[in-house]
């Protein structure tokens, strides 16, 4: 077995209910707006995740009114359908301030990690969010 540490990066901009994968399943690289590689066949142990929201030129002086709302699953695609199972859930990001996970989450070769924008109030589009996901694949 080999160890290889890794980092997964993404920065876009999300419109409601708006999707992108963090992590991607093994022998796959995040496409689009992410930089990331994992592994064929890896296991790979997440030790950390954080989200940040970007504040534009208009930021106002009460945060709760440009507040983003994320979700954050483990989606497992050896089933079909594919089963969700949700480690956060209806989560506020607030301007200025980070939303960080620091606990170890073991994703199979077959699971994904997948960020859900679902805004209801306040800007629902045009938010942009940057994440880091640093994980051990195990290969």
């Amino acid at each position: 077995m080999a160890e290889k540490f890794n980092n997964y990066l993404t920065s876009r901009s999300y419109a409601l209910n708006n999707t992108q994968i963090l992590v991607p399943k093994a022998g796959q690289n995040l496409s689009g707006n992410g930089s990331g590689s994992r592994p064929e066949n890896a296991i790979s142990q997440i030790h950390s995740i954080y989200v940040t929201k970007h504040v534009s030129a208009d930021y106002s002086n009460d945060p709760l009114t440009q507040k983003s709302i994320i979700s954050l699953s483990v989606v497992d695609t050896s089933v079909s359908p594919n089963k969700e199972y949700f480690i956060a859930n209806s989560v506020i990001v607030l301007p200025h301030s980070s939303f960080y996970i620091e606990k170890a989450i073991t994703l199979l070769p077959q699971q994904q990690l997948k960020l859900t924008y679902s805004n209801i109030s306040g800007n629902p589009s045009g938010v942009t969010l940057s994440t880091i996901c640093s994980s051990v694949d195990i290969v």
